[in-house]
């Protein structure tokens, strides 16, 4: 029986310490990540038809495609495809890794705030910088992911009078300065090459299918 405890021990211990030198080695890594992001050579891999015909229908316009090489123990790079809304203030970004696709649909407010709602639960591994309000919505439909992020910008601009922004930089640009900005933050954090694996664990059962709004009604004063 000891030996069982043993074993589960060094387990655990084993978990500990490989998620946490993942998690350093990402941190460092993608603290540079203007060396990270390429231009896309060549076609990449196609959104499925269902996405294509949903960005067509909402009227959101190609914007850029480009690779993220930031993915540990591989060669692959992240594609990335970007779409703005007619007006420019909402920027969607679909990631494709092999035969995996995920999105975000982000919009920024008085070139301070930024809401992003994703429907990964990997968007909620690390922490986000106060300043990002970030919803996760588990494969979630692109549409009804659209509809919640359209809720929690009305609900920000009328209680926060808040505006949105329009994107007038390159959408690599924007991507290099927000993960710089959260790597900054994480390495700002006490401790933080110690906390990958708490993070892991328990940082996406507390915020997931929780709405922006949900989150910030929860809070003392709603603040």
């Amino acid at each position: 029986m000891n030996n069982w405890i043993y074993l589960l021990l060094l387990l655990a211990l084993g978990y500990f310490v490989l998620i946490n030198l993942l998690v350093v080695l990402s941190v460092r890594k993608m603290s540079h990540p203007e060396a990270l992001i390429k231009p896309r050579e060549g076609e990449g891999l196609p959104p499925d038809e269902r996405f294509r015909l949903w960005v067509h229908q909402r009227g959101f316009q190609p914007e850029s495609q480009f690779d993220f090489y930031g993915t540990l123990g591989s060669d692959q790079p992240l594609e990335v495809n970007a779409w703005l809304s007619p007006e420019r203030d909402i920027l969607v970004l679909l990631y494709c890794f092999g035969d995996k696709q995920w999105l975000d649909i982000i919009s920024s407010f008085n070139d301070q705030y930024v809401l992003v709602s994703s429907d990964t639960p990997d968007a909620l591994f690390l922490p986000q910088p106060p300043n990002i309000m970030l919803q996760v919505f588990v494969d979630m439909a692109p549409d009804a992911l659209y509809q919640k992020h359209l809720e929690a910008r009305d609900y920000l601009i009328q209680r926060f009078g808040v505006s949105p922004d329009k994107v007038d930089v390159p959408v690599t640009r924007l991507v290099a300065d927000a993960i710089r900005h959260q790597m900054d933050y994480i390495r700002s954090l006490p401790l933080w090459y110690l906390r990958g694996a708490w993070w892991k664990l328990f940082r996406g059962r507390r915020y997931r299918n929780k709405s922006v709004i949900e989150l910030i009604e929860s809070l003392p004063n709603g603040r």
